[in-house]
């Protein structure tokens, strides 16, 4: 018997007890590298190489839809530790550890600020 396999695109939670057993679920989502703070690299090479922290953002809101007003936007940071770093020869590394930070809609609005900020 042939398996069965589901993508999730989405990188919002998913409810466990909502998907079917007899099928196999992967989650893709598309990662940033993640910098401790004060943890400076200042060249591209630096930027990219010996990489083991990535970190993708999931907007929501407290009152039910993804996006909303700007009072009301909240953003969750999920932050993934692989057991490697990267680059390396394989292609995906297992997640060792999942940290996840929930910003408020105030800290949502510095956050998108200071990053408007940093590309000018």
């Amino acid at each position: 018997e042939a398996a069965k396999i589901h993508f999730i695109t989405d990188s919002s939670k998913t409810d466990v007890s909502k998907l079917d057993p007899s099928t196999c679920y992967i989650q893709v989502t598309a990662v940033e590298p993640f910098f401790n703070e004060g943890e400076h690299r200042f060249s591209y090479f630096e930027k990219n190489t010996n990489l083991g922290m990535f970190v993708f953002s999931t907007p929501f809101t407290l009152l039910g839809p993804a996006q909303g007003l700007v009072v009301d936007q909240c953003k969750r940071k999920t932050i993934l530790s692989v057991k490697s770093s990267f680059p390396c020869t394989r292609k995906r590394l297992p997640v060792q550890e999942k940290h996840e930070v929930t910003l408020t809609p105030i800290q949502n609005s510095i956050e998108v600020v200071e990053q408007k900020t940093e590309a000018i």
